[in-house]
């Protein structure tokens, strides 16, 4: 059972969901601007909403 749900994930697409996951929450939290310096709100805003849209699109790549 476990043998046959391992073979049916994607984990390149479960690897870049979590990325994703990591850098929106790290944007979530303002961790990230220790890395990167937005020129506003806004721009930190966008960030992190492409950050979520990339995770939810890894999440439905998840299945072979």
């Amino acid at each position: 059972m476990v043998m046959n749900m391992i073979n049916k994930i994607n984990f390149k697409a479960l690897a870049g969901a979590v990325v994703c996951g990591g850098i929106a929450y790290m944007t979530a939290t303002g961790a990230i601007l220790n890395y990167i310096n937005f020129a506003g709100p806004e721009n930190e805003m966008g960030f992190f909403f492409l950050a979520n849209m990339m995770m939810l699109m890894c999440l439905m790549g998840i299945r072979k």
